[in-house]
């Protein structure tokens, strides 16, 4: 279920990019130096968002810990 969580949060935090919002100011933090970056970079942020999650996901995936069994 956490592979199913990464997705929708990547979904969200690379629409929170593109829009451009600081979601620190609203919980009364700074914005860090990524988030900096990332707003001048949208571009390049989103996909570093996205493969990096997918590779995140493909190897929680991958190590079977997400395995299903039948009357066992």
């Amino acid at each position: 279920h956490f592979a199913s969580f990464l997705s929708m949060f990547k979904l969200l935090v690379i629409g929170v990019i593109i829009i451009g919002r600081d979601p620190f100011a609203l919980i009364g933090m700074q914005a860090p130096g990524i988030w900096e970056w990332g707003q001048g970079n949208k571009i390049y942020a989103c996909m570093m968002v996205f493969f990096l999650s997918n590779m995140i996901e493909n190897q929680l995936m991958s190590t079977g810990a997400f395995e299903i069994t039948l009357n066992g």
